[in-house]
């Protein structure tokens, strides 16, 4: 199998464990609160790439260069980007909130452009089905011709689902730029761990034994599996494609959300995932080299 096939299955294995993140986040709001749910989530996922690194027989030591990029995942994607995102789904949708993460490929794209330079440039026609895919976000945001036209683009929810996106891609981009260089456990397990701590530190003086629950566990497990396998995928795939193939994470959601919380689509929303589906495809098949 060729890297770059590789990173691609990586990813898309990745994805179906994106995909039951809304729905467990939602199960979790159900029984406890978010900063119960983020910190036992962080220290589920630190036990993960523990594992892992164990496994693999990997050294724990890091360099002053590495301990400055695990600090900015921890704040990034975790501090910010994950504790917006999971708050957000206290006031929104699970399917709504999978639809809008679709989004990211185009911070990524204006992100690894600054950062990575010529290294994250794609093919003309990756670059457009990448503006399809956003085109098909408003589709999916507004959801009714009405609200498209009259640009009503959702509410405070689906604005914290975006800047927890945007905090995401800065993530991501700085992880590709380093991830050849350390191993991907590493940078799981070191800025979960600390979140862990730095959430343990707020949650202590209010913390009970009601707020535990099972959901922010597993949570963890799946959260601290998926990152793992997607950090991987990225030594061998540039980040926005890989961005790109996370949207199919999308799917999975939409069916977990309907199978147990019931929520539907508008026949909008259903354009544009499908849309977005068909973009996601082409951007694989016709990024500058073959699948396999």
């Amino acid at each position: 199998m060729k890297p770059r096939a590789k990173g691609i299955i990586l990813i898309i294995i990745a994805s179906l464990l994106v995909g039951t993140s809304p729905i467990l986040a939602k199960l979790a709001h159900l029984e406890t609160q978010t900063l119960s749910t983020l910190t036992i989530r962080a220290m589920s996922a630190a036990i993960v790439a523990l594992v892992y690194i164990l496994v693999t027989k990997t050294s724990l030591n890091i360099n002053k260069k590495t301990f400055y990029v695990i600090l900015f995942i921890a704040f990034s994607a975790i501090i910010i980007g994950d504790s917006i995102f999971i708050y957000a789904l206290e006031i929104l949708p699970a399917v709504n909130a999978a639809l809008i993460l679709n989004i990211q490929p185009l911070f990524i794209i204006l992100i690894g452009f600054m950062i990575l330079g010529k290294d994250e440039n794609l093919s003309k026609i990756s670059y457009i089905n990448i503006i399809i895919m956003i085109f098909a976000i408003f589709l999916i945001i507004t959801k009714t011709p009405d609200n498209l036209f009259g640009l009503k683009l959702g509410v405070i929810g689906d604005l914290l689902v975006i800047i927890a996106v945007i905090a995401w891609s800065f993530s991501d981009v700085v992880v590709k730029r380093h991830i050849k260089e350390n191993h991907a456990a590493i940078l799981v397990f070191y800025p979960y761990l600390i979140s862990a701590v730095i959430l343990s530190l707020f949650l202590a003086p209010s913390f009970t034994t009601s707020q535990l629950s099972i959901w922010p566990v597993i949570m963890g497990l799946f959260h601290g599996t998926q990152v793992i396998l997607y950090y991987e995928g990225l030594k061998y795939i540039k980040v926005a494609l890989a961005s790109g193939l996370g949207k199919l994470a999308t799917v999975f959601t939409i069916f977990l959300a309907f199978i147990i919380f019931k929520e539907t689509m508008t026949p909008m929303q259903i354009i544009g995932t499908i849309v977005l589906l068909v973009s996601a495809y082409f951007l694989v098949q016709y990024d500058n080299r073959k699948f396999f």
